[in-house]
């Protein structure tokens, strides 16, 4: 049976104010990570406030001074219900467990206001596109986090798993190109790699040949073309599988004899049979910075990508608003990027066209 009411926990509220109430030095636990717009209750939610205001200046908090300064608030509250939550507490062990069910329910009355928001918009004429994007944006702001952190014994005893199993080459992904694995190790889980260069020397090309390499791994794969369309990213990856010029498949020169001695058209259909059984995904579909992140998601969800390529970060719709500046873009796209490869634990890899310009400078420096 559903209720109109909103979500919150009456118990852990008062069990969390009852326990700084008791112990001061809890505050210190709870204060950086639990804020008091996320009480539902307004009573609670000033208690915790003045709890917070009087730790800060060193000021005691017995029942009677509480409820002298709820009363300089003109805020009416009965003695009663002061001396109710104070007799609530529990041991610091347990405190951070109702600390995260108020932030619980706090974040599930924020995502009804905006299911709510989004549902009337819905109804009305503005762009459904827009609609859509706003809602994706709102809810990707809402992240929830437990704030929990791990003790030197755990984060070490967390990391020589995790270098055991590089070191049995998994969670690694090789580049197919020796040098650039001995340099950069491969692509680990959780990275963004941003490759820059100017127009027009073979960014995407490069992209295209780590995908090839990666195929051979068994590991799934999606490329975000924001520049070229699919046709032509697979007339590239044909290429790159058939050791067939570029040119001369675009330009449809295949009918003579090729390498090994055999027909260039053949040695084509054969590279195609092979490329179409990759786990590889081509989109073109995808434009803005809350599209392409809600595509990735769904994808990691259906365990269907180990690697992300994007072509190019220029071309990435940001939601920083028209006035934003070229830099505010790009730092916003990179820094949702960033995030985005640590939360699906995936290698994201970006390509970025420098400017034209860098060759009339006297001391050529690559600029975005």
């Amino acid at each position: 049976m559903t209720t109109n009411k909103p979500p919150h926990s009456p118990e852990a509220e008062i069990t969390v104010l009852g326990t700084l109430f008791n112990d001061p030095n809890t505050i210190e636990m709870v204060a950086d990570d639990l804020s008091p717009e996320e009480f539902y209750n307004d009573i609670n939610k000033t208690m915790y406030q003045i709890l917070l205001e009087f730790h800060r200046k060193n000021k005691p908090t017995t029942p009677s001074i509480i409820l002298e300064e709820f009363k300089q608030r003109d805020i009416k509250v009965f003695a009663d219900y002061i001396l109710d939550i104070e007799s609530n507490k529990v041991s610091k062990e347990m405190l951070n467990k109702f600390v995260l069910l108020i932030k619980e329910t706090a974040y599930r009355r924020k995502a009804i206001s905006v299911t709510e928001r989004v549902t009337t918009k819905m109804y009305s004429n503005d762009p459904f596109e827009e609609v859509v994007e706003e809602y994706e944006k709102e809810m990707a702001g809402m992240t929830f986090s437990s704030n929990q952190s791990r003790s030197m014994s755990t984060l070490l005893l967390d990391t020589i798993t995790t270098l055991k199993q590089r070191w049995e080459g998994k969670g690694i992904i090789r580049t197919g190109i020796p040098t650039i694995d001995r340099v950069f190790s491969g692509f680990l889980p959780g990275q963004l790699i941003v490759i820059g260069a100017r127009p027009g020397v073979g960014k995407t090309s490069l992209a295209l040949t780590f995908i090839h390499n990666v195929m051979q791994q068994d590991k799934h794969c999606s490329f975000i073309s924001l520049e070229m369309g699919a046709e032509e990213i697979a007339i590239k990856l044909l290429a790159i599988e058939s050791r067939i010029p570029y040119k001369e498949i675009e330009a449809g020169r295949v009918k003579d004899i090729g390498q090994y001695g055999k027909d260039k058209y053949e040695t084509l259909v054969e590279s195609a049979g092979r490329i179409g059984d990759w786990p590889l995904l081509i989109d073109e579909k995808n434009r803005s910075i809350n599209q392409i992140k809600s595509y990735a998601r769904q994808l990691k969800k259906d365990k269907k990508l180990d690697l992300l390529v994007i072509d190019y970060l220029g071309l990435i719709s940001a939601s920083g608003g028209k006035d934003a500046s070229l830099y505010q873009k790009v730092t916003e796209i990179s820094r949702q990027l960033k995030l985005l490869a640590r939360d699906l634990e995936v290698p994201v890899i970006v390509l970025c066209q420098l400017n034209r310009k860098i060759t009339d400078q006297t001391r050529p420096r690559p600029q975005l």
